[in-house]
């Protein structure tokens, strides 16, 4: 619950960044995308996730995807609510990463301090972290899981880089979310015991109400796979007291299953 050591940055360093993807092995990830690709009705296609690693973008850099992370500086909001900022239009396909990233590099040499997002992507720049001294170290720019996430709400960090940098993925998200016709969930679980992140779903809902006079946009959610009745019930009931009007053909159990279906089509 309290502030988070070093060890644990280097333990989701250790997790998470020895993944393995073949060039030559179509992964769901990359299916997806190339279905998305495909649909030339779309004006938009954004990518939000809480992971650290970068399975992600090497889905989409092996398919020669050009794709841009959002920095603090990132003009990702606007006043109305119905246009898309242009820093979300411009410069590639956003990938909004609301637990930081394992290839985001916050370092500081003596005065020196600042993010590197590490573009263009390779997967070999992901950040070992490296303390020689309180002035001198590298870390991957993440908010560990822990339920208070202090980096974000911490009030005398609010200036810090790393704190803007993580509140700006979560205002785009927010921006996301309200923009949205449609929303494809894969694999995300709806924790309760993460309010935050419920939260943006709750605000970008709240929004399209009050301005677009619209409810929600189609959910498309896709779980594990399972013919366990309870565990169909409860996806459906984590969902629902979110988003309205889910339906139990709204859910797929399954990422080859997600990618086969008429309803994702």
């Amino acid at each position: 619950l309290g502030d988070c050591g070093r060890e644990f940055r280097k333990l989701i360093y250790d997790i998470y960044s020895p993944y393995k993807i073949s060039n030559n092995d179509m992964n769901n990830f990359r299916l997806l995308d190339q279905f998305l690709r495909n649909k030339s009705n779309l004006n938009f296609i954004g990518y939000i996730t809480f992971n650290y690693d970068c399975y992600l973008e090497d889905a989409l850099n092996a398919e020669r995807r050009q794709f841009k992370y959002i920095d603090r500086n990132s003009y990702t909001e606007g006043k109305d609510h119905s246009v898309i900022p242009k820093g979300l239009l411009h410069g590639g396909i956003p990938i909004v990463k609301l637990h930081g990233s394992l290839n985001w590099n916050e370092k500081r040499k003596g005065d020196f301090y600042k993010i590197d997002y590490r573009l263009p992507y390779l997967k070999e720049f992901q950040i070992c972290p490296k303390y020689a001294d309180d002035y001198n170290w590298d870390q991957p720019a993440i908010i560990p899981p822990t339920i208070f996430k202090q980096e974000i709400n911490d009030d005398s960090r609010i200036e810090h880089n790393l704190t803007q940098t993580i509140l700006q993925q979560w205002r785009t998200a927010i921006t996301m979310l309200t923009l949205a016709d449609k929303i494809i969930f894969v694999g995300y679980s709806f924790p309760i015991s993460d309010f935050h992140s419920k939260r943006i779903f709750q605000i970008a809902n709240m929004i399209r109400r009050i301005e677009f006079k619209k409810q929600v946009a189609d959910i498309l959610y896709c779980v594990g796979p399972s013919n366990d009745k309870c565990y169909k019930t409860t996806c459906r009931e984590k969902v629902a007291d979110i988003f309205e009007n889910v339906s139990s053909d709204d859910i797929i159990f399954g990422f080859d299953d997600l990618l086969k279906s008429e309803k994702l089509k």
